[in-house]
């Protein structure tokens, strides 16, 4: 759906990024929210301090149940993207929104929303699956009294009832990918 040049030129942009930009910027309401998209980007951007530009003002939306795809060459700013959205590194310019929950007003509300499923499995070999949802979700905010229908909700969703309580390392790869998006 989006692609990002690592060599960009503000004068030169690709047709399909304005097209999805007037996009973003025609479909929301007075609060900034759309109804139709679940996951709204809006000019974010990352500079670090050496002056690097990481990312230079992406824009999109995701709408419900889509599946999005970010693609670009090395160096583009892919991940430092999903950085800023999973809240490791701080954007110095835009703004997300996550339903209605905006990633500069409402941080911690923003992240209670938000998944993701890095390129490496961030799963602790020694504890069971059950185990490692019960961490991210207390990591995530998740109230200790809410820990356990939670957890029990994921698995049952991402079809791990049966290895649950089994430990992460004798996991499959494909079921290693699945507790991880959970």
């Amino acid at each position: 759906k989006m692609w990002i040049k690592a060599d960009f030129n503000d004068k030169e942009e690709d047709p399909n990024v304005l097209i999805e930009k007037e996009k973003v910027n025609s479909s929301q309401n007075l609060q900034g929210y759309s109804s139709a998209s679940v996951l709204r980007v809006r000019d974010l951007g990352k500079k670090y301090n050496n002056k690097t530009v990481a990312v230079h003002g992406i824009t999109f939306q995701v709408g419900k149940g889509e599946c999005f795809g970010l693609l670009g060459v090395n160096g583009a700013g892919k991940t430092t993207t999903f950085k800023m959205l999973t809240g490791e590194e701080i954007p110095n310019k835009g703004d997300a929104s996550v339903v209605k929950y905006s990633l500069r007003k409402n941080k911690h509300k923003f992240l209670s929303q938000i998944g993701y499923c890095p390129q490496f499995d961030a799963i602790n070999k020694l504890l069971t699956g059950r185990e490692m949802l019960r961490v991210y979700a207390l990591l995530r905010g998740v109230p200790s009294a809410l820990c356990e229908s939670e957890v029990t909700k994921w698995v049952n969703i991402m079809g791990l009832k049966e290895y649950a309580d089994r430990p992460c390392g004798t996991y499959s790869g494909g079921n290693k990918r699945k507790l991880s998006a959970a």
